[in-house]
């Protein structure tokens, strides 16, 4: 008799697409978010997880956060959805300016929060707490 040759059979791991939530503790949940671009390459490498601590779904007057603290956001205007990392650079008052943190400069667009609302739309989806680098 002729012994059959098995095949072996080799699975992928497959790294996720989206956003991934990781409970911490019984009261709080964090998420990572693949960087996928190089708009905050002076703080996380393209490739890296950033961790976020969620925010609440309210308007935030710019006190809550400290100039430099890295924002999730998600931003839509023209129809269109768009989520992205930003810096708080700049508060005045019940206004602060969120900005890229990269080395190339066609990232250098400020956004002004809370938006225009004839404009866009912004949600603040969270607040990095850490990065995570693959090695």
């Amino acid at each position: 008799m002729a012994k059959r040759a098995s095949k072996a059979v080799a699975k992928t791991h497959r790294r996720p697409k989206h956003t991934v939530a990781a409970p911490l503790t019984e009261n709080d949940v964090a998420f990572a978010v693949r960087v996928t671009d190089a708009s905050v390459n002076k703080s996380i490498p393209k490739g890296a997880h950033a961790m976020c601590a969620p925010l609440e779904d309210r308007v935030y007057s710019g006190q809550e956060f400290p100039i430099g603290a890295m924002l999730y956001i998600e931003r839509e205007r023209h129809g269109q959805k768009e989520h992205t990392l930003r810096r708080v650079s700049y508060i005045d008052g019940e206004k602060m300016r969120l900005a890229t943190h990269s080395h190339q400069v066609r990232y250098r667009e400020e956004i002004v929060y809370p938006p225009n609302p004839a404009k866009e739309k912004i949600r603040l989806l969270g607040r990095v707490k850490g990065i995570f680098v693959d090695i």
